[in-house]
């Protein structure tokens, strides 16, 4: 039985209820987070000053300030110019894969991982349909490959940053740029190895390696609707020949009754909406077929305006998108986002009702908009682009060399130790604004603040748990499970680690679990460094779901991939580099130093 303080507790319990919270519902992360830390700060656990200090910590604010600069970065055409000439021709996956992984593990070490992935999803598609390897034999490796190069510093991912400014809060020096690097380059290639050794085996081809970008087995769904008067009213559904177009019917919806799967002789009355699934190609085809109009969508073509030309986009619904849980045919994403929604895929298979569309997370949508939608920094966190149907012109060359070169004069001012991350930061987000590679509009909006009020009240919650003495008893119980081993402690954390990121935040989770890793170490009377840094790398380390990691997320529809095709996959890797990673810790971090 723990002896523990009321406080500790309290700290306790409310960490718990985070932790279930943010496993086994789908209130938002920063909703939890601020639930937790009011908790913390009305029962009198954290004072007011204690449980705000989050969001003055140096890890959340240079998290903010290199948001700005990867926004720069994609917008400039910096990224696009990094990995275009890494992308040539490949005989196989697993050259495909050795050429993919090995550079965007490296760009991953610098950027943050979610828009390099945005950026570079639209390009691999591509690429491998160029190449003839199926794009679903290149994408999990894509979002594994930024996984694992975001170890590669400690601005590579939020997590890292999140561990950096637990450190400085807790009083233990700040480590540098570079602090995980000598580690995470063997931990890579032992990862990358293992990626292009088992992906070609184990992952489906399910998306095509050729043809039209909307002409794969991915389920799209769509509704139609039978016109009064037409010539299918009063018809059998065989007279619509939707099977021509490669689409299934459904169901039929006629007024409050539902017809599942409907047979070839069962009679078309007029206001019937049919419900068919297939190929985009097939379903955008199906509303062509005379008698039948596309339900509760704008026809094609062109709309008065000064972007009145309307193109199709295949985007996936981020987890952030306000519109979550909102039924398609209420109106509110045509009234949000001035587009129609035109058909829908959910992780490769289709919806099975339009009526009760309820967009989740990871949905596929093909929908109609503007030109300028793409361009619409207000949407940047709401989707991920797949495939653009538009031909909008690229930046000028000189921007994407303008942005690489402050990037790599921050990098280098960092790494030197002139000054802090925080601050160099801070300078290339300004000379990026300065320079106008980035205009302010757009830089106010890649500052993700959901992510940013996670980190500071996760901070808070960290703080809580040290300070209270709740983390030093959990760690108790770990130094007695690991038999008062360092090596053994060390496993235990770091799969503890492992499995809370699969359940929750990555961010959440390195806060969580960093407060006990050092009083773990403290404990067995051994340095901090080595129990840090494995809460760093399992916190980041998240492949054996779709749901624990963004990365992961944003793959799952465009990949085609079922849930089963992660564990497959993830959970293989999971083992080898968290083996790797236990084993040679001690090699670059010893325990006594």
């Amino acid at each position: 039985m723990l002896s523990l303080t009321p406080n500790a507790w309290i700290a306790l319990a409310t960490a718990l209820g985070v932790l279930a919270l943010l496993a086994g519902t789908r209130i938002p992360a920063e909703l939890v987070m601020l639930g937790a830390l009011l908790a913390l700060v009305a029962t009198g656990t954290l004072t007011t000053t204690q449980g705000l200090g989050g969001f003055a910590n140096e890890g959340m604010l240079t998290v903010a300030v290199l948001f700005v600069v990867a926004a720069a970065m994609q917008r400039s055409g910096a990224m696009q110019l990094l990995a275009r000439p890494l992308l040539g021709r490949a005989a196989g996956p697993r050259l495909a894969l050795l050429r993919l992984t090995l550079p965007v593990a490296g760009l991953s070490g610098l950027l943050n991982n979610t828009p390099l992935v945005a950026m570079l999803m639209p390009m691999v598609i591509d690429w491998g349909r160029r190449i003839g390897v199926s794009p679903s034999k290149l994408l999990m490796p894509l979002s594994y490959a930024t996984v694992l190069g975001g170890m590669l510093t400690t601005i590579g991912t939020s997590t890292n940053l999140v561990v950096v400014g637990l450190l400085v809060q807790a009083g233990y020096p700040a480590p540098g740029l570079l602090w995980p690097t000598l580690l995470a380059l063997p931990v890579i290639a032992i990862g990358l190895g293992t990626i292009i050794l088992l992906a070609p085996r184990l992952l489906p081809d399910r998306v095509p390696a050729d043809g039209d970008p909307f002409g794969d087995p991915r389920q799209y769904t769509l509704a139609v609707e039978v016109e009064p008067g037409g010539s299918l009213d009063g018809k059998p559904l065989s007279a619509a020949r939707v099977g021509d177009h490669g689409v299934m019917p459904v169901e039929i919806q006629r007024g409050s009754d539902v017809i599942p799967a409907p047979g070839p002789d069962l009679v078309l009355h007029g206001g019937d909406r049919l419900l068919v699934a297939g190929p985009a190609a097939g379903v955008l085809a199906t509303d062509t077929v005379p008698g039948l109009s596309r339900a509760a969508v704008e026809p094609l073509g062109a709309t008065p305006g000064p972007n009145g030309r309307r193109r199709l986009f295949e985007v996936v619904i981020s987890d952030r998108c306000p519109l979550v849980g909102c039924t398609v045919g209420d109106g509110e994403f045509r009234a949000r986002y001035a587009a129609a929604i035109i058909a829908i895929t959910r992780h490769g298979a289709s919806v099975a009702r339009s009526g009760a569309w309820v967009l989740q997370p990871g949905d596929t949508l093909l929908i109609e908009a503007r030109s300028a939608f793409a361009r619409d920094p207000s949407h940047a966190h709401d989707f991920w682009m797949v495939a653009e149907r538009s031909h909008q012109a690229p930046p000028p060359r000189t921007h994407a060399w303008v942005a690489m070169a402050v990037m790599a004069g921050m990098c280098l001012v960092a790494a030197s130790g002139v000054t802090s991350m925080l601050w160099a930061g801070l300078a290339a987000a300004l000379a990026m604004i300065g320079l106008r590679l980035l205009p302010v509009s757009e830089a106010r909006s890649a500052i993700d603040l959901p992510v940013l009020v996670t980190i500071a009240c996760a901070l808070a919650l960290g703080r809580a748990l040290e300070a209270t003495g709740a983390a030093a008893s959990i760690a108790g119980g770990l130094v007695g499970l690991g038999s008062e081993q360092p090596w053994l402690a060390l496993a235990l954390v770091y799969a503890t680690t492992a499995i809370t990121t699969e359940l929750i935040t990555n961010n959440a989770a390195a806060a969580l679990l960093l407060p006990i890793a050092l009083a773990t170490a403290q404990q067995l009377g051994v340095s901090w460094e080595p129990f840090a840094i494995a809460v760093m790398f399992a916190a980041s380390a998240s492949f054996a779901t779709p749901i624990g990691y963004q990365t992961n997320l944003m793959v799952w529809g465009p990949g085609g991939y079922r849930f089963s095709d992660f564990l497959r996959l993830g959970v293989p890797i999971q083992l080898i580099v968290g083996t790797a990673t236990v084993v040679l810790i001690p090699m670059v971090f010893p325990f006594v130093g």
